[in-house]
């Protein structure tokens, strides 16, 4: 299916937000995993948080990024700004053929090069670059191509300056001009002097040659790279996480390319406290009119803890066209191969029941640190040698890759994919979404929930199946 406006894609748009730590990134990452156990695509983000301080990071976070966006469909938002200005400049002074250690500053940050005219032309022309990419980010095709001087791209990009110049009016798109008088440096007579077409275009060329040559990339050769990378994959559903860091530049790569795919359901998750979604220019009432429900799906803490997961993520699931019940996630499974405990003493119920079977290993996932704790003393009790324990905190849902190994137990309760021991960690909220003893099967496994001492849902995870 093809979206060929902005109101056909936004449409399809569900808003996630609330405050910070209230687990609306735990929540995308439920529809995610939800969404491919039910046999859609989904991709995670290759933008990281970093900003590099020198040429070679620069360079190295590029690769990586490169590398993921062939299947990348979504940025976490944050602006890549890998090197400011005064570095970017700065390593164009010998392509510019002028002395750095004799460069006179303006400021720190975007400052005016006093003494030499065409330094700050070629500043203006840069700077006039960076925006034609920004706001013109559905032309990154022709844009990309600037240095080959092609026909009729170029006209195109000559259009696109004239467009720019017209909306931010003739004065921004001056430069100030010294000339030497009386063996000094002085401002012209003429203060403003126009940046003509070619002159910007001579300045691109030669400073997209010139990166060329020395291996250096700036932002906007992570925006087009971007860009032509994310029209190549389709996916079923687009997540945007931090939404409320995009910027507008990244914003219109992510419309763009919704707008060029197969994607069924967009998600826009972020922090309404951060000024969600001031980022394009509108309100958050303004995107909340574009969702589906004309409504955002609100986070709290209590989503990490209570029986709404499950809810939620089934909601999701409603949204994009495939209705799963819960009853049909719990019979996908092998019920027969099911251990539930509830609690500690229901795991100490569990171990007492099977430690006298068949011999055999088993993982134990635990909740929390106390709970591993108990049950480390409780099977030294036993004469059982325990190893490291792994755990995962119901808040932050981190995974300690360690296990405890029990004697005595069936082989088929030991859990041997790394992988699945992996997904039940990293899964662990969707397990937690019952209370009284209900069976839930994320990604293979079964788990039980028990209330505990008024802390919320807590449980101790089943020992793990399948054969040795």
């Amino acid at each position: 299916m093809k979206y060929d406006t902005y109101n056909q894609i936004c449409a399809k748009t569900i808003i996630v937000n609330g405050p910070a730590g209230s687990g609306k990134t735990r929540m995308v990452e439920d529809i995610m995993r939800f969404s491919e156990d039910m046999g859609y695509d989904w991709f995670m983000s290759a933008f990281s948080r970093t900003a590099a301080e020198n040429i070679d990071e620069a360079v190295t976070i590029h690769s990586a990024c490169s590398s993921l966006l062939l299947s990348m469909i979504v940025a976490t938002g944050q602006s890549l700004s890998f090197v400011d200005e005064n570095l970017i400049y700065e390593k164009c002074a010998e392509m510019c053929r002028f002395n750095p250690d004799a460069f006179d500053w303006k400021g720190t940050s975007g400052g005016i090069l006093k003494k030499d005219f065409d330094k700050t032309r070629f500043m203006l022309s840069i700077r006039v670059w960076d925006r034609l990419v920004h706001e013109h980010i559905g032309d990154a095709c022709v844009l990309n191509d600037v240095t080959l001087h092609r026909e009729p791209r170029m006209e195109r990009i000559r259009d696109l300056f004239n467009i720019l110049g017209r909306e931010s009016g003739a004065s921004s798109l001056t430069y100030m001009k010294y000339e030497q008088r009386g063996g000094r440096l002085k401002r012209s007579k003429k203060a403003n002097h126009p940046l003509t077409f070619e002159q910007f275009i001579h300045d691109v060329v030669e400073y997209e040659t010139w990166k060329h040559e020395n291996m250096f990339l700036d932002y906007t050769d992570i925006v087009l790279n971007a860009y032509a990378f994310g029209l190549t994959p389709d996916a079923d559903v687009i997540i945007i996480d931090e939404s409320q860091d995009l910027t507008y530049l990244n914003a219109r790569i992510v419309w763009n390319w919704s707008r060029k795919s197969s994607v069924k359901r967009v998600y826009i998750c972020g922090d309404e406290n951060q000024a969600l979604y001031n980022f394009i220019g509108g309100s958050a009432d303004y995107f909340r009119n574009w969702a589906t429900s004309n409504r955002p799906v609100t986070c709290d803490v209590i989503y990490r803890y209570g029986d709404n997961i499950l809810r939620d993520a089934m909601t999701f699931l409603k949204c994009t066209g495939s209705v799963y019940g819960y009853e049909n996630i719990i019979t996908a499974g092998q019920e027969d191969e099911v251990i539930t405990a509830h609690g500690r003493n229901g795991l100490r119920q569990v171990l007492e029941t099977y430690s006298k079977k068949e011999r055999g290993n088993a993982t134990i996932l635990a909740l929390t640190n106390y709970q591993v704790n108990d049950v480390d003393k409780y099977l030294k009790q036993h004469g059982v040698e325990c190893g490291d324990s792994m755990t995962f905190h119901a808040s932050k849902g981190r995974t300690v890759p360690n296990s405890i190994p029990i004697d005595d137990i069936p082989a088929s309760w030991v859990k041997r994919s790394r992988r699945d021991i992996a997904s039940l960690a990293s899964l662990g909220y969707v397990g937690h979404t019952r209370a009284q003893s209900t069976q839930i099967k994320v990604s293979g496994f079964f788990t039980g929930t028990d209330r505990y001492g008024g802390r919320g849902y807590h449980n101790l995870e089943r020992i793990c199946r399948s054969a040795a």
